[in-house]
């Protein structure tokens, strides 16, 4: 439903829409950026979500969805996107450092069966797309032991049951030599004697393979190495450990990494309101301004006075600062598209939602 229309100062019309859910919410959202787009490929569309942290992933599924169907039918290297997502994550949720940290964690006397399929299928292993149907017979003859875990010499007296044809020698040679790497540093080291066993583990298997990246992923393996020299650096603070614990600090520091590669500038910006300061846009819609998102939620700095923090006006020290930033922000959005829409989800799951004071206003 459309509530209410009104104009800006600077720009030509607004107008205030609520939705049945958030489902249908992002649908709408779809079809006006089609049609913004086959007006006039190029404007410059804006979508600005206030919890877009928390959202991310579900914009960027529904986007991908119903924005760029032709994907379906295209090689993940050579799907599409036409917007960019100003939003980054944790570096640990990318596929080729997900890929690394399971490789990390093979135990040299019990493999985890489960982690060993993951690391046999994956595409950033060397010869990945030689010998596939080999590590995948490989894998289900493993499964087929029915058991949690195998031990290494299990897995290659299965390996070498197999008739020269169906065997994979690559990949074998591969985790003998990381097996002989992670042997032969069982004691304790310094985190930049670890970071620099770490690479070398990581290369017994060619990670991140010999296939050719994509930007994506290649930027993503740049942000790696940063990580890799974050963990050298932290010698001035740790005293020598042990394997695991090297590798608890390294996922410490990934988990805690955001992350998003640079993409071409396109037409359209996906991104939360703070990232929205100062831009300008042909067309915007500014979704998701229920009472429980917008203003967002905050809490106080748990190391001042709350009454300090309020009377120098700190922001997220109270609830009326928090609105009176989101009202300024509000209009600030509103006068920076020359056409805008604000809307809100009516409903989430059984919960019933209000709009944003501010939208009432």
């Amino acid at each position: 439903d459309i509530l209410h229309l009104y104009g800006g100062e600077n720009n030509e019309s607004s107008e205030v829409i609520s939705f049945q859910d958030e489902h249908t919410e992002y649908r709408a959202l779809a079809s006006w950026i089609i049609d913004c787009y086959q007006d006039n490929p190029n404007v410059k569309i804006g979508v600005l979500i206030p919890d877009i942290r928390n959202k991310r992933d579900v914009i960027l599924h529904q986007l991908q969805r119903l924005l760029c169907v032709e994907n379906l039918l295209l090689d993940s290297k050579d799907q599409q996107i036409p917007f960019t997502l100003s939003i980054g994550r944790p570096l640990i949720e990318y596929p080729v450092i997900h890929i690394a940290f399971c490789i990390l964690k093979l135990n040299p006397y019990r493999i985890n069966v489960d982690l060993f399929s993951v690391i046999l299928r994956s595409v950033f292993l060397i010869a990945h797309d030689e010998e596939i149907i080999q590590r995948c017979l490989l894998d289900v003859r493993i499964k087929q032991l029915g058991q949690p875990e195998i031990s290494f010499k299990t897995v290659l007296h299965i390996h070498d049951q197999f008739d020269e044809a169906n065997q994979c020698p690559i990949f074998i040679r591969s985790i003998k030599k990381f097996m002989e790497i992670r042997q032969a540093h069982s004691d304790k080291q310094s985190l930049q004697n670890w970071a620099r066993t770490i690479f070398e583990l990581l290369e017994s298997f060619t990670w991140p393979g010999d296939r050719t990246l994509n930007s994506d992923e290649y930027q993503t393996i740049e942000a790696w190495q940063i990580v890799l020299e974050q963990l050298a650096t932290m010698d001035i603070i740790s005293r020598p450990c042990l394997y695991q614990s090297a590798i608890s600090h390294l996922h410490m520091i990934c988990t805690n990494t955001s992350f998003q590669p640079q993409t071409q500038n396109k037409v359209i910006q996906v991104m939360g309101v703070a990232g929205a300061s100062g831009m300008q846009f042909d067309y915007c819609w500014f979704l998701g301004l229920h009472d429980q998102a917008w203003p967002q939620q905050t809490v106080p700095n748990p190391f001042l006075p709350i009454k300090l923090q309020r009377d120098v006006e700190i922001p997220n020290a109270s609830p009326t600062l928090n609105l009176e930033t989101a009202r300024k922000l509000t209009s600030a959005i509103v006068n920076s598209a020359r056409k805008i829409i604000l809307s809100y989800p009516l409903t989430d799951g059984e919960r019933q939602l209000r709009p944003s004071p501010i939208l009432k206003e």
